[in-house]
């Protein structure tokens, strides 16, 4: 199973729209279309974490392979990524 397999099938689970996941990810709605549909491009790695923290699972369940840390994780208080600045 593919990537957008995955996010389809957890994103079905959770009762989510895809307006919905990408409003609560802080995507744009054609980021989850084009994450659903196969694809050859790699989709950024805070895109993927910020749809898994919304999905309440591992990057590393998205992914075949962890892209980015799973979760960002402080102790156990763990942050939407899509909040998070890179910028220091």
């Amino acid at each position: 199973m593919h990537l957008g397999s995955r996010i389809r099938a957890l994103r079905q689970a959770a009762g989510l729209t895809q307006l919905e996941l990408a409003t609560k990810a802080g995507v744009s709605l054609r980021t989850i279309a084009d994450l659903e549909s196969p694809s050859r491009r790699e989709p950024h790695r805070l895109t993927v974490a910020s749809i898994a923290w919304v999905l309440g699972v591992l990057v590393s369940d998205l992914t075949a392979e962890s892209v980015v840390t799973d979760h960002l994780c402080q102790e156990t208080q763990c942050v939407n990524p899509a909040h998070v600045s890179l910028k220091e």
